[in-house]
Formats: structure tokens, C-alpha cells, sequence
């Protein structure tokens, strides 16, 4: 179920920058312009109150919530991407997806659409 805290910086694509692989702790360095570069968990990197969705009321799924589900398939083919071979060719209905999943949450297509409608 979806929470206050909505990642418009996916967690499954922050864990490809993690700082110590070996580390349970999930972090990664933030930069931010005209401050020093701090080490952070990824929970807090990319992360808004109720970037998508308000929680429902109802019980019935948000858009956060169907997000959360869709990415499930994403994870699993960005996971099959990363241990491929250098060289081999990516099944390229595998990339459009992940490639459309990911540009729907840039700040961009964001705004258009918010302004659009």
C-alpha cells in the first residue's frame, strides 16, 4: 500500500548507486549545488509527501499504489539488463518499457501534463 513518503527517484534504480554494496544500510551520496556532498539513506534521496497520491480513503488502489505494482515487472527486467553480458542485444520491448516507465517521472513530462490539464 502506498505511503506518505512517494519516490519520484525509484529506490530499485537508486540501489545501482549505492555507495557500499556490501553495506545493509542502503545509501548513497547526495550532492547538492553550493553544499558539501553527504553520504544518505536512498529512502530519503528523490522523495516527496504525496508525490502521486493522496492515501485513499476507500481502500481502493492509488496511483502510487499502481505505480508500486507495475515497477515489479521493471525491477525484474532491469535485474535481467544488469547481469547481461557486455555486448549482447537487450530484447528491445524490454527497454521501451523500462525507458516509458522512467520517463513518465521526469520533472518535464510532469509539469506538461499538470499544466496540460
Amino acid at each position: 500500500m502506498a505511503g506518505k513518503r512517494q519516490h519520484y527517484i525509484p529506490q530499485f534504480l537508486q540501489r545501482g548507486f549505492l555507495a557500499d554494496h556490501h553495506d545493509d544500510a542502503e545509501r548513497t551520496w547526495l550532492h547538492r549545488r553550493g553544499a558539501p556532498a553527504k553520504l544518505v539513506g536512498i529512502r530519503d534521496v528523490g522523495v516527496s509527501e504525496y508525490f502521486y497520491s493522496k492515501l485513499s480513503i476507500s481502500g481502493e488502489p492509488t496511483l502510487d499504489d499502481r505505480i508500486t505494482d507495475a515497477e515489479s515487472q521493471i525491477i525484474g527486467d532491469l535485474n535481467s539488463i544488469r547481469t547481461e553480458t557486455k555486448g549482447v542485444e537487450i530484447d528491445s520491448s524490454v527497454a521501451a518499457r523500462l525507458v516509458a516507465h522512467l520517463t513518465f517521472r521526469t520533472a518535464h513530462v510532469r509539469s506538461t501534463l499538470s499544466q496540460g490539464a
